[in-house]
């Protein structure tokens, strides 16, 4: 729905527009279904939400006996406007958690299907939906897929449209900060001409300003710019997709900024989008993916399609455990009491394990006690205060990292402690090792 105030997009389930404030939601006292500030009834349940006034439309409380304005009489229980409730539709594929493997299988049928169009993979944080999207993305690398990947982070949520600078920084491989200097201006300005060629240089100056934002503007030409930068990246997404086969993925996405969502709530409408469109949402919340994209105009709710990873049980744990043993040499022996501890308190989370699984191999080098925190925060900090006392250098390496967010370029973070290459390859292997960061190309590590 669209702000009555601001005219923004926002969430129909919204209680409160997220950019002005404004009240844009009411819910049902019956049901507690949050409706719009223009539904006079409830749309699940079908209870009077607002009376109106049959004599002069003011719009009164429904508990109330005489209009506020022109002082109609309501007859006692009379409801206004009573509707019949919509059939409620949860558009899940299945009301009970899937496995890992379930989840994956049924990922890639849908992302192969004709009908699918936005499709949702959810769960709590740490239960491995990424995992999930990374092994069908793996299956599917024959069938040419371009991926639009973008994550939202604390980082992207500072920049109008940061979730789609990430997909940009992400799919060419550009870095995801700037010196802000006349050389780098020049270097980027010849690159995107390269990569960009459609582009006139206005645009390509306007694109360079929208990944790394320098210059300012005045209030009263922000809908002129605003209007600008769609139109820019509409030509952009457009010159994207209009060859090939696209996943569009938006990872964290409970954390969207509101640019982003806007923008991509109205690009992918379009007909030439919408035809070949699969749109993957990753979120920690229940909500369907409906609730985020309602395109009732474009008719059937087949094109929706919700998955929820449970967590692991003892045999899913057991089988993940038993399978990083066999790819990683360096692998902490378990003993069986520890294993039964570890499941235990990770309540099935694979972040949990896998982080539990590092300390274990902390409290080997540093020669302490394994005793694993309940809680996923805990373990993390005590992992980090393990690393502060075993190898210094590799803590200070990955503390200045970590300021770069969850994808850093190891080679900038090289240069600021001009190691040399022998110092800096040993402290990335061994923050590799540890399972600290991991490789995400060539160029770029994730924490």
């Amino acid at each position: 729905m669209k702000c009555p105030v601001c005219k923004k997009i926002i969430p129909d389930n919204s209680l409160r527009c997220p950019h002005c404030k404004t009240r844009t939601g009411l819910i049902c006292k019956h049901c507690h279904t949050v409706n719009t500030i223009f539904d006079v009834a409830c749309k699940k349940c079908g209870e009077e939400i607002l009376k109106l006034c049959p004599e002069c439309n003011c719009v009164n409380f429904p508990n109330t006996s005489v209009c506020r304005k022109c002082g109609y009489k309501f007859e006692s229980g009379e409801k206004m406007h009573r509707i019949s409730p919509e059939k409620v539709n949860t558009h899940i594929v299945n009301p009970q958690s899937l496995l890992q493997s379930e989840a994956e299988e049924l990922l890639e049928q849908a992302l192969l299907s004709d009908e699918k169009k936005i499709i949702s993979l959810s769960g709590i944080r740490g239960v491995g939906k990424s995992y999930v999207l990374s092994r069908v993305i793996n299956k599917l690398q024959g069938d040419k897929y371009v991926w639009l990947y973008g994550k939202c982070t604390p980082i992207t949520q500072l920049t109008s449209g940061g979730l789609l600078q990430d997909i940009l920084f992400n799919l060419y491989d550009l870095p995801n900060f700037c010196i802000n200097s006349a050389k780098f201006i020049k270097d980027a300005t010849k690159l995107f001409r390269n990569k960009f060629p459609y582009l006139n240089n206005e645009e390509i100056a306007d694109f360079l300003n929208f990944l790394y934002p320098s210059k300012f503007g005045i209030f009263e030409e922000i809908s002129v710019r605003k209007a600008k930068t769609f139109s820019l990246l509409n030509k952009i997404f457009d010159n994207i997709v209009m060859y090939s086969k696209f996943v569009l993925v938006a990872d964290n996405f409970d954390s969207v900024d509101a640019m982003s969502y806007e923008f991509l709530h109205n690009y992918i409408k379009k007909e030439t989008v919408f035809k070949d469109l699969k749109l993957v949402l990753i979120y920690s919340g229940t909500k369907p993916s409906k609730g985020y994209f309602n395109f009732s105009s474009k008719g059937s709710d087949k094109i929706y399609y919700d998955l929820r990873i449970a967590p692991l049980d003892r045999k899913g744990m057991l089988e993940l455990l038993e399978n990083k043993a066999k790819k990683d040499s360096n692998f902490p022996e378990l003993e069986n009491s520890e294993r039964e501890l570890i499941f235990s308190l990770s309540k099935g989370n694979c972040a949990y394990i896998e982080q539990a699984c590092g300390l274990k191999k902390d409290s080997e080098l540093g020669k302490t006690p394994f005793e694993l925190p309940e809680s996923y925060e805990d373990l993390v900090a005590k992992r980090i205060c393990l690393l502060s006392a075993i190898n210094k250098d590799a803590y200070d390496f990955l503390t200045a990292a970590s300021i770069l967010g969850d994808k850093i370029n190891l080679n900038l973070v090289k240069q600021i402690f001009e190691y040399d290459d022998v110092t800096f390859e040993n402290i990335v292997e061994y923050l590799k090792n540890l399972n600290f960061i991991r490789p995400l190309n060539e160029i770029f590590y994730r924490l």
